[in-house]
């Protein structure tokens, strides 16, 4: 107590010290005002939106700053031997990292989610908006964003994403390049986590074989999620902490403000991070035994403002919440029965190809955990704060509470294709803890090269048929269809096309395709109708579903894909997904309009005009952006996060 008021008298006889302190209080409240208390939810929305990607920006930017002062302090040329000792855990680390990216081939997993995030990166690309883009054409040569909704999903993985289309041009592929490197950077970054609560790189290198070896892990490394970044941005944090405590100054504090800001917009539950990130920043004072507070921390909670206006208009907003008929709210004791049935199924269940799971990761890491919680229990008079082992069990305490918050969550059965990814996290302690474990078995004199092999084999011998199974991605056929549809128009001659899609626009949007939604054609008749007279577009291309109507199979255009008589349609491909069919066709006429012919890329089209932009009305842009993106969560029951 002795040593607290000491820090707390040199905090208030300290000029500099007091005057920062203030500017943080003053910062809190302001936005903590700015954030939650004035706005109301549209003017969060709009806040967010012009100002949300720049905010962002200042604090990626002032951690990439931070962090090349600190490397650039610590980096040495290593010596010959520590090169040698490298060369096995990098071929490792690298033989891992080739398995998991010809597992399963690239593609998107979480349907909704991914376009989502990939449409937000190109929206930020073009306008520096952090907003779902739904509508855009190719005027006079240039791909034009005209319409953009406010969605839930935390924005750092598209502003990454957005980078490296900066740095390298627009390519829908961007995604799932930058998740690969994400996956080598996670593994690198667990490695040296593990290997410091080891002791041992074999013990280390074993628990991160497991990890590099669950099908969860494949499946997000070839996807184009988010799922990565926070595993990788946790661990950073947890990096970071460590370094500061072991050492603290401004410079290392600064480097964990603005890490822990970033965490927490990269998804929703991360949040919970910065409180911990207080705790560790005070703990460094008492091992310092003097107040640090760097500028950085006094800017933190202007540097959340994006996160404020974003969750504050979420929370006004029930359709975003994206919730099943019959539930209320997002969170409730009801949930939680079913969601620790299916967590235990998930996490313990031996070998079901169904579900992307590790048993022998989930049932020795929980094994580790127990071990670890009770060696500190008879060690606890003996912790500090700055050791290792207790900066990692502040953040699997923080980890575990998020995981115990999803059992409350209305969308959080594990076994639930769609929400496995939330456990990432998890698993990723289940393998610290394991490593930390083995280390003490280590120091009795166990050869860890024994868990590597066995750990190798169980990958190669278990995980790979589960893997190999793909269910991930095969029990959803939405996907599947996009791919199919725009793989079959790339075949046909090169010419501007208008999308008119039974599903969602943002596939075709991603690929710099103009598209529209197919519920709200049959109201626009005279703008069709002037884009075919006026050969705006070379083709307009229609996609509907097709489902059985008798037991001779014979099928029928779904009745919420059917178009009036009036729209003439040439059928030009179908084919067959699950029990329905789904069939690509091309507008030729509307009403009494004479067939349009063939238009080939010879033939010009006509000047864009305000007519383009009248084919998606004023008064749709609400139901458009909700359930008009999120259709497919009613058709395939994928898309929420």
């Amino acid at each position: 107590m002795a040593g607290w008021r000491q820090l707390a008298a040199s905090l208030v006889n300290d000029r500099a010290l007091r005057a920062r302190a203030l500017a943080f209080a003053g910062a809190a409240f302001v936005a903590l005002a700015l954030g939650y208390v004035l706005p109301n939810p549209a003017l969060a929305a709009l806040a967010f939106r012009r100002c949300g990607y720049f905010i962002l920006a200042a604090a990626f930017g002032g951690f990439g700053w931070v962090m090349f002062q600190l490397l650039r302090a610590r980096l040495r040329f290593p010596a010959a031997s520590a090169w040698r000792r490298a060369v096995p855990i990098v071929l490792a680390l690298g033989a891992l990292l080739w398995l998991a990216l010809v597992s399963e081939p690239a593609g998107y997993k979480v349907t909704n989610d991914e376009f989502v995030l990939q449409a937000t990166a190109l929206d930020l690309h073009l306008r520096r908006e952090p907003a779902v883009l739904v509508r855009a054409y190719d005027i006079e040569g240039a791909f034009t964003p005209l319409l953009a909704y406010t969605d839930k999903r935390p924005f750092f993985f598209p502003f990454v994403l957005t980078l490296v289309h900066d740095l390298t041009g627009y390519r829908e592929a961007n995604a799932f390049l930058l998740n690969a490197a994400l996956a080598a950077a996670s593994l690198a970054l667990v490695f040296v986590l593990a290997r410091r609560l080891a002791g041992n790189s074999a013990a280390a290198l074993a628990a991160v074989v497991l990890w590099g070896g669950l099908p969860l892990f494949v499946q997000n490394a070839t996807g184009s999620g988010m799922e990565l970044l926070n595993v990788v941005m946790l661990a950073v944090v947890m990096l970071l902490a460590w370094e500061y405590l072991a050492a603290p100054d401004e410079r290392r504090a600064s480097a964990l403000v603005l890490a822990s800001v970033l965490l927490a917009q990269t998804r929703y539950e991360s949040a919970v991070f910065i409180p911990l990130a207080g705790v560790v920043l005070l703990a460094g004072w008492r091992v310092a035994q003097r107040p640090i507070l760097p500028w950085s921390a006094v800017a933190a909670p202007l540097l959340m403002l994006p996160y404020a206006w974003q969750n504050h208009f979420t929370n006004a907003n029930r359709a975003l919440w994206e919730l099943h008929a019959s539930q209320e709210s997002r969170f409730d004791v009801g949930y939680l029965a079913r969601n620790l049935q299916e967590a235990g199924r998930f996490f313990f269940t031996w070998q079901d190809r169904m579900l992307a799971n590790s048993w022998l990761l989930s049932v020795a890491g929980a094994s580790a955990l127990l071990a670890a919680a009770a060696w500190a229990l008879r060690r606890w008079r003996a912790w500090r704060i700055d050791q290792p082992g207790c900066v990692v069990a502040l953040y699997a305490l923080g980890v575990l509470a998020n995981l115990g918050l999803l059992m409350f969550y209305y969308w959080g059965q594990l076994t639930d294709p769609v929400a496995e990814r939330l456990s990432l996290p998890s698993l990723m302690i289940a393998a610290l803890a394991l490593a930390w474990a083995l280390g003490r078995i280590v120091a009795r004199g166990f050869d860890a090269r024994w868990a590597v092999g066995a750990a190798a084999i169980y990958v190669v011998g278990v995980m790979r048929p589960q893997i190999a199974n793909h269910y991930y991605t095969q029990f959803n056929p939405a996907p599947h269809e996009v791919a199919w549809e725009e793989n079959f128009l790339r075949q046909r001659p090169p010419m501007e096309r208008l999308i008119i899609t039974n599903k969602t626009v943002l596939p075709w949007i991603i690929d710099l395709q103009p598209a529209v939604m197919l519920k709200y054609m049959p109201g626009e008749r005279e703008q069709l109708r002037f884009h075919l007279g006026a050969g705006t577009f070379g083709e307009i291309i229609v996609t509907q579903k097709l489902i059985p109507s008798t037991r001779d199979g014979d099928y029928v255009v779904d009745p919420a894909d059917a178009l009036p008589r009036d729209f003439k349609l040439e059928v030009l491909a179908e084919r067959r997904f699950n029990a329905m069919i789904d069939r690509i066709s091309r507008l030729v006429a509307v009403g009494d309009d004479p067939p349009a012919g063939n238009k080939t890329a010879a033939v010009a089209p006509a000047p864009r005009s305000a007519a383009v932009v009248a084919l998606h009305q004023p008064h749709e842009i609400a139901q458009a952006a909700v359930d008009g993106i999120a259709q497919l969560r009613g058709r395939h029951a994928v898309d929420q996060d």
